[in-house]
């Protein structure tokens, strides 16, 4: 159901790709990575990460990850 309380068909062809995520963790970043970050940007230009998505299938801005040590 949609936020409004409708309903959508969506319709599948056989070039149609399924995604299924799971749980990850700070050491599944890797310094090249793909990934779509949602969080609050702070003034030095940096970003609070709320979640952060590996490989994501859309294209956007994209950051390269530099995990903490």
């Amino acid at each position: 159901k949609l936020q409004d309380g409708s309903t959508k068909i969506v319709l599948l062809s056989g070039k149609t790709v399924v995604n299924k995520q799971t749980t990850g963790s700070k050491t599944d970043l890797a310094t090249g990575a793909r990934v779509l970050v949602i969080g609050n940007a702070n003034s030095d230009g940096s970003i609070t990460a709320d979640s952060i998505s590996l490989n994501p299938m859309f294209r956007g801005n994209e950051m390269t990850p530099t995990p903490a040590k």
